[in-house]
């Protein structure tokens, strides 16, 4: 039970790694830089979704709203929009009864990163 969420944390240790890279390589508030960006935290929401901490039957946790959240509040919207669409697309290819409130955990995360985003450029 502890492995899995050990995974998951150590999983958005290496997004945050790889990150600093791809900053590196592309210039930080480039679109290119923003859309891979948002690929590596697409592909990171996506990999928590296929490993989560099972609390209980039929509850588990799983990072992708950290994940997504973070990925807008720092990276701005097209990363936002690029990982959100990866993961809701993926969550709704899974299926089953929690795929409505799963792409919607995906699209609500991504939207208050952004919706605090903007508040935190204005000072607010």
């Amino acid at each position: 039970m502890y492995l899995d969420l050990l995974l998951n944390l150590a999983l958005l240790v290496a997004i945050t790694v790889l990150s600093g890279f791809v900053a590196k390589r592309w210039r930080y508030g480039t679109r290119r830089g923003a859309a891979v960006q948002g690929l590596l935290f697409g592909a990171a929401a996506v990999l928590g979704m296929m490993r989560p901490f099972v609390l209980a039957p039929g509850l588990i946790f799983d990072g992708r709203s950290v994940v997504l959240s973070l990925a807008a509040l720092f990276f701005g919207p097209v990363t936002a929009v690029v990982s959100a669409t990866i993961t809701v697309v993926y969550r709704a290819w899974l299926g089953g009864p929690g795929a409505t409130m799963g792409v919607m955990t995906a699209l609500i995360s991504g939207g208050l990163g952004l919706y605090f985003r903007a508040r935190w450029r204005r000072g607010v």
